[in-house]
């Protein structure tokens, strides 16, 4: 995981830093988001909001002490089991709408996706960072309109 993730794992400075600072979610508008105008004052609110008090952010803290670094990690054989079933929804219409500039799902997660899916499309927002709905609005509409109207029966 990202170095970003891990420090937020260290026994004294992830609750203090994720609780108390609400690092988390700041930190994630400022280096989560690639485009200069990405995101609008209103879809900034309405990502901290959720996190406006300590006892709100528990989650994040959870969840970052939830992803696995080793085989010995309770959630290791989930994750596992999940990623070997991935290969049985090839044989549905997939599309990857892909933040190219997302620091933490990278390129390279994105490339074992198509290597579980060779036959999904792929595409690529080179501009967009981790939000790629918000910061690809646009974008993502017409490619998931058009995917939509190739692959649902009318």
């Amino acid at each position: 995981i990202p170095f970003r993730i891990r420090v937020c794992r260290w026994p004294v400075f992830g609750p203090a830093a994720l609780l108390g600072a609400n690092a988390f979610s700041l930190a994630a508008l400022r280096m989560a988001v690639a485009r200069r105008d990405g995101l609008t004052a209103d879809e900034r609110r309405g990502l901290l909001t959720p996190y406006d008090s300590p006892a709100r952010r528990i989650g994040q803290l959870a969840f970052v002490r939830d992803i696995p670094l080793s085989p010995s990690h309770p959630t290791w054989q989930t994750l596992a089991d999940i990623e070997q079933g991935l290969p049985s929804l090839g044989k549905l219409p997939i599309a990857l709408i892909w933040g190219m500039r997302d620091w933490c799902f990278d390129p390279r997660c994105l490339k074992r996706f198509v290597d579980v899916w060779p036959s999904a499309e792929v595409h690529r927002l080179n501009d967009v960072g981790h939000y790629v709905v918000l910061e690809g609005a646009t974008e993502v509409h017409a490619i998931v309109e058009q995917f939509f109207d190739r692959t649902t029966a009318r």
